[in-house]
C-alpha cells in the first residue's frame, strides 16, 4: 500500500495554516484579556467619577449651616441663623427647633447662597414664642436643650438631613428624610413633652 503524503508545497500549506490557527487563537486570547483589563479599568473609572459625585454632593449638602445662637447685650435671647455657603441655592429646607419649652418649624422653599450668615427672623419670632418670659437661654444652650436639625433637598433633587448633633445624612426621598428627622428629635427626653 502506496500513501500519498503530498508534496512539500502542500505539507508547507498545512503547516503555514496551522500556524496561522495558533496565532489567530492566541490573537483572541490576547484581544479577550485586553477587553477584560478594558472593562475592569472602565469599572474603576465609572466608580472614582460616582465617588467624586458623591464628594462633590456631600460637600454642597456641608455647605448649609443652621443653628441657634444667642444675640442682645443686656439680655440674650435666641436666634436661629442660616448659611448657605453654595454658588447654588438649596431648596424645600425645613428646620426644626426643640427645646423643654415645646417645638416650632418652618419651611423655606429656597435658600439663597449667602456667604454671611443671616438670622430666619420669622423663625426666631416662632421659637422666642415657646419661652416664657426669663427664661435662662444661656442654660438651655449650655445643658444642649435647645437644639436646630432640618431636612433639604440640593440642587442635584438629592435629599439631605441635618440632625440635631451635626450629622449629615443624605436619602432618596423627603419621606425618607423626614422620618429620619422624627427619629432623631424622638430620641431627647424633653420632645415628647
Amino acid at each position: 500500500m502506496i500513501f500519498d503524503l503530498g508534496s512539500i508545497p502542500d505539507w508547507l500549506t498545512a503547516i503555514g495554516a496551522f500556524l496561522a490557527l495558533i496565532f489567530a487563537r492566541a490573537a483572541a486570547r490576547a484581544a479577550q484579556r485586553t477587553n477584560q483589563q478594558q472593562a475592569a479599568q472602565l469599572q474603576q473609572l465609572e466608580a472614582a467619577e460616582q465617588r467624586r459625585e458623591e464628594v462633590q454632593r456631600q460637600r454642597q449638602a456641608e455647605n448649609l449651616a443652621f443653628w441657634v445662637a444667642l444675640i442682645g447685650e443686656d439680655e440674650y435671647r435666641p436666634a436661629i441663623r442660616i448659611m448657605n455657603a453654595n454658588r447654588n441655592p438649596l431648596y424645600e429646607c425645613t428646620l426644626y427647633c426643640i427645646s423643654p419649652m415645646g417645638a416650632a418649624s418652618i419651611t423655606l422653599n429656597v435658600v439663597e447662597p449667602n456667604v454671611e450668615p443671616r438670622i430666619i427672623q420669622r423663625f426666631t419670632e416662632r421659637v422666642r414664642q415657646l419661652f416664657s418670659d426669663g427664661a435662662d437661654f444661656l442654660a438651655l444652650m449650655d445643658n444642649n436643650d435647645m437644639l436646630v436639625s432640618g431636612t433639604f433637598r440640593d440642587a442635584a433633587n438629592h435629599w439631605w438631613y441635618r440632625a440635631t448633633d451635626g450629622g449629615l445624612y443624605r436619602r432618596n426621598s423627603r419621606a425618607e428624610v423626614q422620618e429620619l428627622c422624627q427619629l432623631d428629635l424622638a430620641q431627647h427626653e424633653f420632645a415628647s413633652n
